[in-house]
């Protein structure tokens, strides 16, 4: 059986706490039925808790980083 590609899907996020965008992107990309799947997110120096919900799904999500 061929071996499928890594696809990385890499998001920059500033101050997303606030706006229902952050969690409905995550929420959607981790659904993905294909594998392997990397989801990179870069968190722009936020000042809100933005990088508190990346954490929490980073540990949830192992192919998040």
């Amino acid at each position: 059986m061929k071996e499928r590609p890594l696809v990385s899907f890499v998001m920059a996020v500033y101050n997303e706490e606030k706006n229902p965008y952050l969690l409905k992107v995550l929420n959607n990309l981790v659904k993905q039925n294909y594998k392997p799947l990397e989801i990179i997110i870069v968190n722009d120096a936020s000042t809100d808790k933005t990088l508190n919900i990346i954490k929490k799904f980073s540990k949830i999500h192992k192919n998040i980083k």
